[in-house]
């Protein structure tokens, strides 16, 4: 596959439930009898890099260095050569007491394949069964992808998937430290992305996505994240500062990705709906204010302002495009058109060669709030309709959000014509098939629905929008299609069944 849409950070895995079965007589006749039940639990997850696979294998091929680029883990010993039979040590990192429990309860790892140069396999038994991690580097066009596989064998693989079945999901964030430790130097035609608000879900993996590929990255932040493998910068969302000295010294190699704004999950009360918005209109202000001092009158390559469909509020049966005016009166939610509206219009002439108003869908991704909460809720029973069921909800794999955020950065083969651009998979859901699609994955009965006055109720005392369920739109790209963009992700069944299994 091409580097650009085929080495994605998506995360796969699935659980395997086999049963041997036996007889046994009695007086009533035969009857089958479990004889054992063994389940194997698995996960994958890929990123492409824009390094050499020796130069990654140089890592990836020496388990001693496992710690260098994933964090996870404290430590691992060999007692022998990086050779297939050696046995060892590893130890997670979560302080004395974890990794004294681990060294207890799990025995020593075995080095159990060797493929010199391409993959290298490590087992752990466990109590109720044994880990096993694969680590793979394949060659592909501009670089290559490094893959991990993680699996369980064992009674416990269900308790597993539980309690761990996320570690995979920030993958693209461990290939980033790997490209780190190498010490690779950021590709010579690479840009330089600034990202106002980066140290959320969106900027955390755009960050990681676009460090793989060999560009540099500044995240501004309020506030620093140690665990974070990017620069970052402590900056005022409502004035120039300090902060910005340097970013925009080379403004032909220089794009701006500007995600910052608080989040709109919090109860809109009119106060808060007021600092949605400021937030927002602050930040892009301000930024838009510190290019315009630095560049003078060159221009940036490429800006990207992030917006939401829910500018369109609970749309209905409307089908939304790029082309689909915004809605007034009553229809135009204060918390949802009001914001947006203002958000987008507070980018005023950009000086930047390209831009593109980003309006956003509902991102799915393993560790997004929004997944959590969904998988949660059915996990529990609570996995009906929300209200009537028939508001529709328009949605994007992160695999694809990124697709398109690289392509309005100029880095794909597209060409996507300035102005607002819908970032949506091409088929929308009801949220009644929304709600039966996630029932089916976790393997939950029909639910009672979740009546309106009822999610209102519960959205105020959780402190939630109850809006954010019972509102939807349906919204697609015209943009997309006409440029002829590639969704990885066009349906959701599959994706969710990918992401969760």
């Amino acid at each position: 596959m091409p580097a650009d849409r085929g080495s994605l950070p998506a995360a796969t895995g699935w659980l395997i439930v086999h049963i041997t079965t036996g007889s046994t007589t009695s007086r009533s006749g035969s009857f089958p009898t479990a004889r054992f039940v063994s389940m194997t639990w698995t996960r994958t997850a890929r990123q492409f890099l824009d390094c050499a696979p020796a130069d990654l294998w140089s890592v990836i091929g020496d388990p001693t260095r496992l710690p260098q680029w994933q964090p996870g883990w404290a430590s691992l010993d060999l007692d022998g050569p990086i050779d297939v039979g050696t046995t060892g040590r590893l130890v997670p990192a979560g302080g004395a007491v974890r990794g004294g429990l681990h060294r207890i309860a799990a025995g020593p790892i075995s080095i159990t394949r060797l493929d010199q140069d391409h993959s290298i396999t490590i087992e752990q038994p466990q109590p109720g069964g044994r880990w096993t991690f694969t680590w793979t580097v394949t060659p592909t066009e501009g670089g290559s992808v490094v893959s991990q596989v993680n699996s369980y064998d064992g009674l416990a693989a269900g308790a597993n998937a539980a309690v761990i079945g996320d570690d995979l999901a920030d993958f693209d964030l461990r290939c980033a430290r790997l490209r780190s430790v190498l010490g690779a130097a950021p590709a010579a035609n690479g840009l330089r992305v600034v990202i106002p608000g980066g140290s959320g879900l969106l900027g955390r993996h755009l960050a990681a996505d676009l460090t793989c590929r060999g560009h540099q990255v500044v995240l501004l932040t309020r506030a620093v994240r140690p665990e974070l493998p990017f620069t970052q910068i402590e900056w005022d969302p409502r004035s120039v500062g300090d902060w910005a000295d340097g970013l925009f010294d080379d403004p032909s190699r220089t794009a701006v990705v500007n995600l910052a704004g608080a989040s709109v999950g919090a109860r809109p009360t009119r106060a808060r709906i007021a600092e949605f918005t400021r937030s927002r209109v602050d930040s892009t202000q301000t930024i838009l204010a510190a290019a315009r001092a630095a560049t003078a009158d060159e221009q940036l390559a490429a800006w990207v302002q992030a917006s939401t469909t829910a500018i369109w509020g609970d749309a209905g049966e409307l089908r939304c495009t790029e082309a689909t005016p915004l809605p007034y009166g009553s229809a135009a939610l204060p918390q949802m058109t009001g914001v947006a509206a203002a958000w987008e219009s507070a980018l005023v002439d950009p000086p930047a060669s390209h831009h593109h108003i980003l309006r956003t869908s509902l991102v799915l991704a393993r560790d997004s709030e929004l997944v959590n909460r969904l998988s949660s809720f059915t996990r529990l029973g609570l996995g009906g309709r929300m209200g009537h069921g028939r508001q529709w909800v328009s949605w994007i794999g992160l695999a694809d959000w990124l697709g398109v955020v690289r392509e309005c950065l100029g880095l794909g083969t597209l060409d996507i014509p300035d102005g607002v651009l819908v970032a949506a998979s091409p088929a929308p859901v009801r949220n009644t098939e929304l709600m039966k699609l996630l029932r089916t994955e976790w393997k939950r009965p029909p639910a009672p629905p979740t009546v309106a006055p009822l999610a209102t109720v519960g959205g105020w005392v959780m402190g939630t929008d109850p809006a954010l369920g019972l509102t939807g739109r349906h919204a697609t790209s015209t943009v997309l299609s006409e440029a002829g963009f590639d969704f990885a992700d066009p349906e959701i069944g599959a994706f969710l069944h990918d992401m969760w299994r």
